[in-house]
């Protein structure tokens, strides 16, 4: 959005709400001039987007929310250096918090990125980093044709990178501390024929957590391949994801001062949670709440779809995405307010979650000389268990 106030006009501006009647000339004021506002076509609110070699800085497996901090009004936290623990991730933009913006991958629903939310998945889980080619962010009212039902503060827009027109090989390996490991690799078939491209990409990364036990893992495929015909293109995306990661303990303001920044969950150390348990503490602990034995969340996510856009005349187009998404999760935690039937102490505790949802979303637009018009809906089943 562009708009052009000179220093003559906010003068203009002021005499006009000091004078009843004409506004006085100013010397030198052109006669016959007006001053000019100026908005891009098609964005009257403010749209900032990050590219692929900007997001391409960040750290590999750095999360895509995380990346955006950097852009004025967006606030991530996160209790992991890469930013992909879920359970303390917190995104917000110019003070809406995340379950009042609106995800979308390709124009697909992510849900508010949320932990255990009923209609999405974090874009981690959606698409590897190295996949996505650029991100815009509204920071106001988001586009009414935004598929979500959480868009009231704003909206954050991801979009896949399509394939390459020439054969390659991509091959990206990370080692770093806590015995952290990641690998890349992606093959492009370049133009196979008929005008058709694809790819396909696998990934796994491996972590312990930076304090504490407990791995934190994920395995990843994602698949894309494109058709033209004309001046008209389908595309269809795969993505599978298996994500297995380790809870770090809840501190509070109190348990941070008694017990440090360091302090986390009592695993591998079985005998003092059951101590605790029996309200046996040592070493600054106070109650049960100050830390678990041992608590993880599983997600388990597959997310396909298929966009058909179609050029129908010289003046319109169609575009359609019918999509599907499947997630079967589990959070485990050892709790020490319900003894097992054994006589421990402590039991595990889950919770279970389940989604299957799919829809189809589609637009047509039109344009009329200097006007566009649009018209278009989205539908969605959701069946989410809890």
């Amino acid at each position: 959005m562009k708009h052009i106030v000179t220093p003559r006009a906010i003068v203009k501006a002021i005499l006009a709400a000091t004078f009843i009647g004409p506004v006085p000339a100013l010397a030198d004021d052109p006669v016959k001039t007006d001053d000019v506002s100026v908005f891009g076509q098609k964005e009257t609110r403010q749209v900032l987007t990050m590219t692929r070699s900007e997001l391409s800085e960040a750290p590999p497996g750095y999360s895509p929310l995380a990346s955006l901090q950097k852009l004025p009004g967006v606030f991530f936290s996160s209790s992991d250096p890469l930013g992909n623990y879920e359970w303390a991730s917190r995104f917000s933009i110019r003070g809406f918090n995340q379950n009042q913006l609106g995800f979308t991958l390709d124009g697909l629903p992510l849900g508010d990125q949320s932990y255990g939310n009923n209609n999405g998945l974090s874009i981690g889980r959606a698409i590897s980093q190295e996949n996505i080619s650029r991100v815009s962010v509204s920071e106001g009212a988001s586009d009414t044709g935004t598929a979500s039902t959480s868009n009231l503060g704003g909206s954050v827009q991801f979009f896949s990178v399509d394939p390459k027109n020439r054969f390659g090989v991509t091959l990206a390996e990370t080692y770093g501390s806590a015995n952290s490991s990641r690998t890349f690799l992606r093959l492009d078939t370049g133009d196979m024929g008929a005008q058709t491209k694809a790819f396909v990409s696998l990934l796994y990364s491996r972590a312990d957590k930076w304090k504490g036990y407990g791995p934190q893992s994920e395995k990843q495929l994602n698949a894309k391949i494109v058709h033209f015909f004309g001046e008209s293109k389908i595309t269809a995306f795969v993505d599978i994801s298996r994500r297995d990661e380790s809870d770090y303990a809840d501190l509070s303001l109190d348990s941070q001062r008694r017990l440090g920044w360091n302090w986390d969950n009592y695993a591998p150390d079985f005998q003092r949670a059951i101590n605790a348990a029996k309200g046996i503490f040592t070493g600054g602990v106070t109650s049960v709440d100050d830390a678990y034995y041992f608590a993880r969340g599983l997600r388990n996510d597959e997310l396909a779809y298929v966009n058909a856009n179609l050029k129908l005349s010289a003046i319109a187009r169609l575009d359609t995405t019918v999509y599907y998404h499947h997630n079967d999760g589990q959070g485990h935690w050892y709790t020490p307010y319900v003894p097992s039937p054994s006589g421990l102490p402590i039991s595990i505790r889950t919770t279970e979650y389940g989604i299957r949802r799919g829809g189809v979303i589609s637009s047509l637009v039109a344009q009329l000389n200097n006007h566009q018009l649009s018209a278009g809906f989205w539908y969605e089943y959701n069946k989410h268990q809890l």
